[in-house]
């Protein structure tokens, strides 16, 4: 699914509503800024890393 061809499709309803694909770089794209905007690992990655930064070392 991650390498093969994305392929449009139509949503069989009243209005007859046709979607089209959105390519890889852009779902990339909006997952990562969804994932750096989520406030729990943001919270989760603040209490963890000052445990192993030592600030006495370059």
């Amino acid at each position: 699914m991650i390498f093969g061809k994305r392929k449009s499709f139509v949503l069989k309803s009243d209005s007859n509503l046709e979607v089209s694909s959105t390519s890889a770089g852009r779902l990339f794209k909006e997952g990562l800024l969804t994932s750096l905007s989520n406030p729990k690992s943001i919270l989760f990655f603040m209490a963890v890393f000052p445990q192993f930064i030592d600030t006495e070392q370059a």
